[in-house]
This record gives C-alpha cells, structure tokens and sequence, in this order.
C-alpha cells in the first residue's frame, strides 16, 4: 500500500472519529424531562390526573372529552412560540402534519379570547376550529388531543381548573389549515447531523480517488 492511500485511509478513519465523537456528544446532553401521556381506548374523563398532577378539570361547551392528554415540564417547551410548542405536538404524538390555529398570550391574541391569565382556572375560545390545544400553566404544559371526535368547533369553549400554577398562554392546532392567516405547515425534516455529512464526504472522496488510480494503472 502506497502513501497516498494510507493519506486517504488516515482521513476516512479521522471522519468516522468524528462522526462518534459528535454523535457521543450529543447523546451526553442531559434528555428533557419525561413527557407523560393519557392514551387510553375510548377516551380521557374529567377530572384526571398524570405525572405529578391530580384531578384536574376540563369541559367544553360541545361536551367533547380528549382523545389523549398529554404532560410535560418546561424542559420540553423551552422555546415557547406557537411554532415550536405545535414541532413539540406533532413529535410527542407522532402526527403527520400541522397548522396554526390560534393562540393567546397575555394582550396578544390571534383570533382566540381568553379568561383566567395568571389564575389557576380559565378558558379559551377560538374563531376557528382545532384538534389540538395547548395550555401552559407555570413551567408545564397540557396538550390535548381532539382528533378522533372531529375536533372542537369554532366559538366553542375550553374549560380547565385545579391547576397547581397560574395560565400563561394557549396554543390551538389543526391538522388541515382553517385559519387564512395561518396556512402554512409546521414542522421540517430532522436535520442530518453534520458529522454524517462530513463521513459521506470523505468515503466518495475515497472512492472516487480509487476509480482514477484504478483507470490509470
């Protein structure tokens, strides 16, 4: 074996170092706190209680119970937007896309009104229809999921008491746009880690060298 190809060998096996090195690294990253989901055949009553919250209360004025409820610290919803909070609903339970339908927080709202923020109770009505509501409540969050029972129609109510810290803001998804304002998907490809790229790289690099030295000799 030439020196040229032990250069190139030498390079090969740097990337995939790398790659592990990278990859080691992330996997270090302290993981956010355990998101706990309701997720039961029929569907979940009121009241209810998960993780480390007991009998909390919903209604609506249609009389819908949720399909799935789920729970999570603020780890999980650090970034609170309403695009980040529906990336955090479509992973947590697996759907294939999403849209915005409405949201409140604090004196800024979208087409949605609400009582009770900074209380332990309140309720949130949009102008347009949902599947999907999130309410954040101190440093958690409450997903709901609508979907089975066709959703919550507009100008109905969502109710929510017995929480242990204040509302702070609400967040409504569809998984088909209804809202004119918001019409455009969330969510994105997970990205490909760069060290995947950089050992892709490296091996056409590799191989293509090879083809030369092989067409030449």
């Amino acid at each position: 074996m030439n020196i040229f190809n032990k250069k190139i060998i030498s390079a090969v096996v740097t990337t995939i170092v790398m790659a592990s090195s990278v990859s080691f690294a992330n996997a270090s990253q302290p993981a956010p706190a355990p998101i706990s989901i309701l997720d039961t055949l029929g569907t979940e009553a009121s009241p209810f209680s998960l993780g480390d919250l007991s009998n909390i209360v919903y209604s609506t004025t249609s009389l819908q119970f949720a399909d799935r409820i789920a729970y999570g610290k603020n780890a999980n919803f650090d970034n609170q937007s309403p695009t980040t909070v529906g990336e955090s609903i479509l992973s947590i339970f697996n759907l294939p896309g999403l849209y915005l339908s409405s949201y409140t927080d604090g004196s800024t709202e979208n087409s949605a009104t609400q009582t009770g923020n900074g209380n332990k109770s309140g309720s949130f009505t949009s102008n347009f229809a949902y599947q999907f509501l999130a309410v954040h409540f101190g440093n958690n969050e409450l997903l709901f999921d609508f979907s089975s029972t066709g959703g919550i129609a507009a100008g109905q109510t969502f109710n929510i008491s017995n929480l242990p810290n204040g509302l702070s803001n609400w967040r409504s998804y569809n998984i088909f746009p209804v809202n004119p304002s918001n019409d455009n998907p969330i969510g994105s490809p997970v990205p490909v880690p760069a060290a995947v790229w950089l050992f892709g790289s490296a091996l056409a690099g590799f191989a293509a060298v090879t083809r030369r030295k092989a067409k030449t000799a």
